[in-house]
């Protein structure tokens, strides 16, 4: 509670001094991620002087530089245009690097698709106001609940608060920094608990919504790296459901599976 209460005043203090940089000359600015990134590092360094939520050094090492690499080519996107070819590079990278810290088993290959596709689905998701923040902080508050580390804390602490920022109408977007940074986390830290086979279903919402859309566009011959107005929460906008209202249909699903997930691993 502390960790996550102490990342929710840090996000509240710099991300309205963060509204004043415009990457791309983008209105509302696209830097929460910043905001969002001290939050998580003053939450996760604080959790060894309260003895809460602590992950072995070496892996903690593999999460962060993991993490690092993505916010960073996701902060040079928000202020340039990456290519597809350049992101998927720094993506593979990433989950490279993070992998190389844990000992390589028959799930390795696996956990590779795995955290390239979330952190992906996660940064294809951010299509609407308040949409990835807040399917990020329900997920992580259970992904807390199934594995109490620093991290996840930290980041729904964060996520809430950014929310003050970011829900419809937003006055400032998550960027590809922030979503890379709920991607990389959501996908990562669950590894390295016991429950991970619980992950795919608490994720189940981006996951389903990213399978959606590339199904989908491949069908009609369509890229699936190429942006649209074709995801599941656009789909239900043109329905006649307004943005708040889609936004938090997609966290109650989310704390629905999540509920799933957790009762599951009680079991």
């Amino acid at each position: 509670m502390i960790i996550a209460l102490l990342a929710a005043a840090t996000c509240l203090i710099f991300t309205p001094l963060l509204q004043r940089i415009r990457p791309r000359g983008s209105l509302p600015p696209r830097i929460g991620g910043v905001g969002i990134f001290l939050a998580v590092l003053a939450g996760v360094f604080l959790s060894p002087l309260i003895k809460a939520g602590g992950i072995e050094s070496g892996r903690m090492t593999a999460y962060w530089v993991g993490l690092v690499i993505v916010f960073a080519m996701g902060l040079a996107d928000d202020f340039l245009v990456l290519s597809p070819k350049v992101k998927l590079l720094f993506q593979t990278l990433s989950a490279g690097v993070f992998l190389s810290f844990l000992p390589f088993t028959w799930w390795t290959p696996v956990f590779f698709v795995w955290l390239v596709g979330v952190t992906n689905s996660l940064n294809l998701l951010d299509n609407m106001d308040g949409l990835t923040p807040g399917v990020g902080a329900v997920a992580a508050l259970f992904f807390y609940l199934l594995s109490p580390f620093a991290p996840l804390a930290a980041l729904a602490g964060a996520l809430v608060a950014f929310l003050v920022f970011n829900f419809h109408p937003a006055r400032v977007y998550l960027g590809d920094a922030g979503s890379h940074l709920v991607g990389f986390t959501l996908a990562a830290i669950p590894l390295l608990g016991d429950q991970w086979r619980l992950a795919p279903l608490v994720l189940l919402v981006p996951i389903v919504d990213t399978a959606f859309v590339t199904v989908t566009r491949i069908a009609r011959g369509v890229s699936p790296f190429k942006g649209g107005k074709d995801h599941i929460s656009h789909r239900l906008q043109r329905l006649g459901l307004s943005v708040p209202v889609v936004v938090v249909l997609f966290y109650a699903v989310t704390a629905v599976v999540g509920t799933v997930a957790w009762i599951a691993s009680a079991r």
